[in-house]
């Protein structure tokens, strides 16, 4: 695939292997459980892939594709591994070597993995590791539960169970989101939550 599209890199490494490929694709996926296209389709490579659009919306990355080289990289360094496995995972430093050609900025693959880190929903971390899992991972599941939740509501209801409280602690008295006239001008230390 890589001599057909006329690839120049001076090495394939694991993130030079183009996962979008049909043939690759089917040739690696054959061998893993079910549920791995949905990994792939969505964190890995592909035309509607979150590091492809990564790599679009980012000059520096999409240069050197590297949010598609990192998840490539991750994605055959760690799949699949099951939760009973005592290390899961690549290490970051295998994972660099996996990605960086010579001569290329490996801040430029940094940057694409913590971007990674805190968009996709496959992929987790550990433990300077990482590694994909079939299951969506649990930020990614409250950031899709929390934007169904109206903010004002949100807000409402921290401020509820804030008053509810009645430890205070060290403190003379605690005030949750008053204006500062409520607020007793005195020497004692006060907790006063902003708004």
């Amino acid at each position: 695939e890589l001599w057909t599209r006329g690839d120049q890199s001076a090495m394939i490494l694991p993130g030079s292997i183009p996962v979008e490929a049909q043939t690759v694709r089917e040739e690696l996926t054959r061998y893993l459980p079910e549920g791995w296209n949905a990994v792939v389709d969505r964190d890995v490579d592909g035309p509607r892939s979150e590091p492809k659009r990564i790599d679009d919306s980012n000059p520096r990355l999409g240069a050197a594709l590297a949010a598609r080289r990192v998840a490539r990289a991750v994605f055959l360094g760690s799949a699949p591994s099951v939760r009973q496995q005592n290390v899961r995972g690549i290490e970051d430093i295998r994972l660099r070597l996996g990605v960086v050609q010579p001569g290329e900025p490996v801040a430029v693959f940094n940057d694409a993995l913590g971007r990674l880190s805190d968009r996709l929903t496959y992929l987790y971390s550990g433990n300077r590791r990482y590694w994909y899992d079939t299951q969506p991972n649990l930020r990614r599941t409250m950031e899709e539960r929390a934007s169904g939740l109206d903010a004002h509501e949100v807000h409402a209801e921290i401020e509820r169970r804030l008053r509810l409280i009645r430890d205070r602690g060290d403190f003379q008295g605690v005030h949750v989101c008053l204006p500062s006239a409520d607020i007793p001008d005195e020497q004692e230390a006060r907790l006063v939550v902003l708004p």
